[in-house]
Order: C-alpha cells, then sequence, then structure tokens
C-alpha cells in the first residue's frame, strides 16, 4: 500500500471517529426513500422551478464546496442527481459535520426538489444522514460538459486492474453496472440462457450447465425438459447442504455430489435424455477443501460422480 493511500484511509477512519463522537451512526440501518434519482428528477416538471420534498438515497460522486454552500451529486441504481447544500437550511450542526463527508459515502437526504440557473433538477438539502461511511477511496474520474454532453476522464482506465477489481470497476462506471444488470436479467434462467443460444445458432455455442446454480437461482427443474440434444456444452456437478437455507447459498458452500438437497438424479435423467457424454466436473470452493490433500480430494470427488455416472 502506498503511503498516499495510507495517508487517505487514516483520514477517513478519523472522519469515521469523529462522526462516532458526535453522536452519528456512520453504518445506519436503514433510510426510507420516496424516489430513486430518475424518479426525483422526473417528478419536476418542465418550466417548474420548485417542487414536492422527497427523500433520496445513494453514493455521493462528485463535491463541490463554495463558502457556506456546496453542490453535491448523488448516485444510485437509477442514475443521479445534484443536491445543494445550504447552512442556513441545515444548521450549524449538520453543516459542520459535511466536512466529515468524503466522495464515496453513502447518504440519505430529503429536501424539496429545485431547478438551478442551468437548468438541473435539484434537491435543497434540508436534512441529510450518513447511511455507510467509505473507508477507502474510490477511483472516480473527472466529468465535463461538452456540447451538453456529459465526457468522463476514467480515473480507472487501465483493463487488466479493472478485470482483478471488478468491484471498483462497478462502482465507478455506470454503464458497466447497467450492462451487469442486463446481463444477469437476459442469462438469469436456463429458458432465457437457451434463448440465446439458439439464436446464436452456432456450434461452439452452448450451455454450461451448474448444478449449483441450477438450485440457488432462479431455474425451476421443469426447465431441464427444454433441453435439446447438444445444447449443453459442460457441466460443474456438486451440491449443497439442507443446512443453509437456498436463498443464503454462497459458492462456498458446494459439496460433492450425493452430499447434500440438490436432486442430481433429475438432473443426470436430463442429460441422459439429451445424449450428453461431456465431462461432469466438481468445483469446490470450500477452503476447508481446498486446504485438504489433493490425492484425497480427487477421489472423493470421483467416487461421489461414479455414483451417478458409472465409468
Amino acid at each position: 500500500m502506498s503511503d498516499e493511500l495510507n495517508f487517505v484511509q487514516k483520514a477517513r477512519r478519523e472522519k469515521l471517529d469523529a462522526l462516532v463522537a458526535a453522536g452519528v451512526t456512520p453504518f445506519a440501518y436503514g433510510f426510507e426513500r420516496t424516489h430513486e434519482s430518475a424518479a426525483a428528477v422526473a417528478a419536476l416538471p418542465d418550466g417548474a422551478e420548485s417542487g414536492e420534498t422527497v427523500r433520496v438515497a445513494g453514493r455521493l460522486v462528485a463535491w463541490r464546496g463554495h463558502g457556506k454552500t456546496a453542490f453535491a451529486h448523488l448516485a444510485d441504481s437509477a442514475g443521479r442527481i445534484q443536491l445543494y447544500f445550504r447552512k442556513d437550511e441545515l444548521g450549524d450542526q449538520q453543516w459542520s459535520q459535511l466536512d466529515l463527508y468524503d466522495i464515496g459515502d453513502v447518504v440519505g437526504v430529503s429536501g424539496p426538489l429545485m431547478r438551478t440557473r442551468t437548468g438541473e433538477v435539484t434537491v435543497r438539502v434540508s436534512s441529510v444522514e450518513m447511511l455507510a461511511k467509505s473507508l477507502r477511496p474510490l477511483p472516480y474520474g473527472k466529468e465535463e460538459i461538452v456540447d451538453g454532453q456529459t465526457v468522463r476522464h476514467s480515473g480507472f482506465a487501465d483493463p487488466e486492474q479493472r478485470y482483478r477489481q471488478r468491484y471498483a470497476d462497478l462502482a465507478v462506471h455506470p454503464e458497466v453496472r447497467a450492462l451487469f444488470i442486463a446481463r444477469s436479467r437476459l442469462l438469469g434462467s436456463l429458458p432465457s440462457t437457451l434463448s440465446v443460444t439458439r439464436k446464436a445458432a452456432h456450434a461452439n455455442v452452448g450451455v454450461c450447465l451448474d448444478t449449483f446454480h441450477l438450485f440457488a437461482g432462479v431455474s425451476k427443474l421443469e426447465d431441464l425438459d427444454h433441453l435439446r440434444p447438444g445444447e449443453v456444452e459442460h457441466v460443474h456437478f456438486h451440491d449443497v447442504p439442507g443446512s443453509v437455507p437456498r436463498e443464503l447459498l454462497a459458492d462456498t458452500d458446494r459439496t460433492p455430489p450425493g452430499t447434500g438437497v440438490i436432486p442430481l438424479l433429475r438432473i443426470v435423467g436430463a442429460l441422459r435424455r439429451i445424449g450428453y457424454a461431456g465431462a461432469l466436473s466438481v468445483e469446490l470452493f470450500d477452503p476447508a477443501v481446498q486446504a485438504a490433500d489433493p490425492g484425497i480430494t480427487a477421489r472423493t470427488c470421483f467416487a461421489a460422480v461414479t455414483r451417478f455416472v458409472p465409468v
């Protein structure tokens, strides 16, 4: 870790301590919002200079202080909206606490809508709450308006680093988030995945059937009946314990086939129906299994798989 990063993180932790000392909960339990950012922007009719009171929440992505006033931009899953802070509206206590806020903090604000001189829909903040203090700086870049369009000069442009730190890439690049959301909706179930592969109509395009995701995701076992010969390219074959609720299952909960509650015989039957003769790969992400002797683990997994598919 660089000295500069050390300094920034130390400063943020000092701000965290100052918030706690002031009686502020730096990681609040919740915030009841009335609008997402895009809905709040749309709530101010064209030509109107002021509007209803809204409650919005999101991450601070820009901040510009001007003496006893400040402008900021708040981003959420729907977009972003400008915030306008005034000392005489917030009061001395809340205004002074704004010095403890940083880019990346998640906040909730309430206040009436207004339109600035440049025509931007803005929340004139009457109260602000810290919802989650950001302790590590995110690599936000600078933005400027060119010919009416927002141009972002990314502070996180190296492709390899973005792949290695996908969480940061998703946090600072809304277009990447939108792509991931669209992709997850498209491929969120077996039927939708089959729809994509069939439209591709290419010999190298098929389904990687994962028993964990089939069981823990939004698909149903009945979806297996839609499979056609040649559509499954590979199978990840594992089980999950019955002690963990389905909605709480994590990758590290995968266990060897036959040791849990996934109806693997039903899945094997569907694979036989379409003539699948490819590999069955066991993925075990449990740290305890990964730390075990590789030879013993391999033999255990082989014995588990051959219970369902004899060699």
